[in-house]
């Protein structure tokens, strides 16, 4: 319940925070080893998230960064910047959300299997 909480306070604090450009985000996560960062897609050809996510052993600790992409999906520019970074691109299949929606079934989804015990 502590780590919730933490991450709560820490996703309020970035929230009441400026929002970030893209290319400073992908800047700061380029170096980082262990993450999944995933680009979520309405191209029903990537990956499911489903299936992606039972691909992974999960452990403590692990860290997720989830990128959604605004209505109309992200520019091709930016999905190129994201795959540069290793980001895996995934689809809630052909369910197409809203972006404020989609990021709470796909964060849902990831919380689901990491915390399935």
């Amino acid at each position: 319940l502590d780590n919730i909480e933490v991450n709560l306070k820490i996703s309020r604090r970035r929230y009441e925070k400026k929002p970030r450009k893209l290319d400073e985000i992908i800047d700061e996560l380029k170096f980082r080893k262990n993450e999944y960062i995933f680009i979520f897609s309405t191209d029903v050809h990537c990956n499911h998230l489903k299936k992606v996510l039972a691909s992974i052993t999960f452990h403590d600790g692990m860290v997720f960064h989830l990128f959604f992409g605004p209505e109309g999906g992200f520019t091709s520019g930016e999905v190129t910047a994201l795959n540069g970074i290793n980001a895996i691109p995934v689809s809630m299949g052909s369910f197409v959300f809203r972006s404020e929606t989609a990021a709470i079934v796909g964060t849902g989804f990831v919380r689901l299997y990491y915390y399935d015990e």
